[in-house]
């Protein structure tokens, strides 16, 4: 190995697709670690470390936090050219186009690297906040489309998807740690990559705050207990309670709790909290792993005079919490009812009976007996759920909100000197936080990045702030149901829109969003077979019109209140 390298991002899906890309260039040379900055405090950079960091905040709070830390490279990112082909077919004669992305760093990077391509063309760069220039008639975005100001939304649009970290930064990394290369083969490989992953990884859009994902090296040295939350508010309180009380028992444990709500963090504080606490406590993610890998890593592999240990037997005397149980499909379900039922399994590719001496804990974000899982199996449903906990939504714990934000400088990012302004944390507690506690520190880390010891509301990203001054949508006029109806039924798919729309209103009431794959399967269930590319570019009209929500990724889609309001005045009028 030729030396360490430490990622440190705010957003950490960007961190996990940047992580991806720099092993697959750089992973047989380096150790390679992906830090999220509100994760540092538990997994600080070494000193033997090359950090690698975007944005210059990063690296100003780094060095206060840990001086020991010397050696640092800045790295540029760039868009992938062949999303731009769209854009090299026009009239030299195009008017002027519009680049759009989230802040005014991220517009200048997109304006220097068009720039550079020579075209013949006046891009004008915007950000939120800033006045609509005149006379546009294309419009330029890096997985920016909610950030086109609606004015313009019916110009046509160039999404050139992320910008993946420069050819130039991975030649810099090269020569940093004196890694022999060959320039012509290394940026073949290059685009190899960022081809690969472009197809691979959704925009960040507005879920980029919405983590479901964490550092490949978490510190597990500190022991979660009851007492590292935060309960200021009623529904809070309550719920520490109600956890405490079942984690005395030896029973199964079912939590669900929307994304972000600290589910596995709850887990480890009533393993801690219960008889097994001197035991170990071992967590799988069913949502990140494959079936067959869900199945290794569960019940071990038996292959002659070796074998690869199952879960069961790492947690043996302690306690054994599988995350997203419901992404497990019915063959593993029924196998997982099989071992809970008899308190005993057997290793794959063996015929040796091992008993269980591990407690367990489920954990989802949704109900188990509802929506998306409504085909989970009712007899193992049964037995995980006779102690059930729901973990209340950030929303529902408002009291908590100013005590939260003030903990987490102190012991995250290791800064008392922060101060928000009351505007600020008004703001931030109207905001429908989709990601809930997880999403909140997401988005303090990123205000914190200024440098500023008192945040204000220029620091909030916009998508807070835009909500907040929209505010409560007033009520769609017959005249405006309208018009929306004509200009979707203008694209031949009213009833197919109608239906999407009752779709997404039922999921919403079960507190369910759906990505296109699901919403696609539920359609044709009710009779209506959309291929992917015509759900694509049905759900994207209905965004651009303000109907629905989208978050890309795991986040889902969902409908807004607009869409609820047409959804209602449509359905009346059948």
């Amino acid at each position: 190995m030729y030396g360490k390298l430490n990622i440190i991002t705010l957003q950490e899906k960007f961190l996990k697709m940047n992580h991806e890309h720099l092993s697959a260039l750089l992973g047989e040379y380096l150790q390679i670690r992906a830090t999220s900055l509100n994760r540092l405090s538990s997994n600080a950079p070494r000193d033997d470390e090359t950090i690698l960091y975007f944005i210059p905040g990063i690296r100003k709070m780094i060095e206060d936090m840990y001086p020991e830390c010397t050696s640092y490279i800045q790295a540029s990112r760039e868009i992938l050219i062949c999303k731009l082909k769209e854009l090299f077919t026009l009239s030299s004669k195009t008017g002027r186009i519009l680049v759009v992305n989230d802040n005014k760093m991220n517009t200048a990077e997109m304006l220097h690297d068009l720039s550079a391509m020579n075209l013949s063309f006046d891009f004008e760069g915007y950000y939120p906040g800033q006045d609509i220039p005149e006379k546009i008639e294309y419009i330029v975005t890096s997985g920016e489309r909610a950030l086109v100001p609606a004015q313009l939304r019916h110009l046509p649009i160039i999404d050139c998807g992320l910008r993946f970290i420069s050819l130039t930064t991975i030649f810099s990394l090269f020569d940093h740690f004196g890694i022999p290369y060959n320039p012509a083969l290394l940026a073949r490989k290059y685009l190899q990559t960022v081809v690969t992953l472009s197809e691979r990884w959704p925009l960040l859009g507005e879920g980029r705050f919405i983590s479901d994902w964490c550092d490949t090296s978490p510190d597990q040295s500190k022991k979660i207990t009851f007492r590292d939350f935060i309960a200021n508010s009623k529904a809070m309180e309550k719920f520490i309670l109600h956890s405490s009380k079942i984690a005395e028992t030896d029973q199964a444990i079912h939590i669900y709790g929307e994304t972000g709500t600290g589910k596995r963090m709850i887990s480890e504080a009533i393993h801690n909290h219960s008889r097994r606490k001197g035991g170990p406590f071992i967590s799988i993610n069913c949502a990140t792993r494959s079936q067959e890998i869900i199945e290794r890593e569960l019940f071990g592999v038996q292959r002659d005079a070796s074998f690869f240990p199952s879960l069961w037997e790492s947690a043996c005397g302690g306690t054994l919490c599988i995350e997203e149980v419901g992404a497990m499909d019915e063959r593993l379900q029924a196998k997982l009812l099989q071992a809970l039922t008899e308190n005993r399994y057997v290793r794959n590719g063996s015929s040796e009976y091992l008993t269980i001496d591990a407690r367990v804990i489920t954990t989802s974000s949704t109900r188990l007996d509802q929506g998306a899982h409504h085909q989970f199996n009712r007899d193992l449903l049964l037995l995980l759920s006779r102690y059930t906990c729901r973990v209340p939504t950030l929303n529902e714990r408002t009291e908590d909100f100013e005590d939260l934000i003030y903990s987490y400088f102190k012991k995250n990012l290791l800064n008392k000197k922060i101060h928000i302004a009351d505007d600020v944390i008004s703001d931030l507690k109207n905001f429908d936080w989709q990601g809930n506690v997880q999403e909140l520190y997401n988005v303090l880390q990123y205000m914190s990045c200024t440098g500023e010891e008192t945040l204000t509301r220029d620091e909030l990203p916009y998508f807070i702030t835009g909500q907040n001054e929209r505010g409560t949508p007033q009520s769609i006029v017959p005249h405006d149901i309208s018009s929306l109806c004509h200009e979707i039924e203008k694209h031949g798919f009213l009833a197919e829109s109608i239906e999407i729309l009752n779709t997404y209103s039922q999921g919403k009431k079960n507190n369910i969003a759906y990505g296109r794959t699901p919403l696609q399967r539920l359609l044709a269930e009710r009779g209506m077979h959309l291929s992917i590319q015509q759900l694509r570019l049905r759900l994207e009209k209905l965004n651009d019109m303000g109907l629905l929500i989208v978050r890309p990724g795991r986040g889902g889609t969902t409908i807004s209140e607009k869409g609820e309001q047409l959804l209602q005045a449509a359905l009346t009028s059948l």
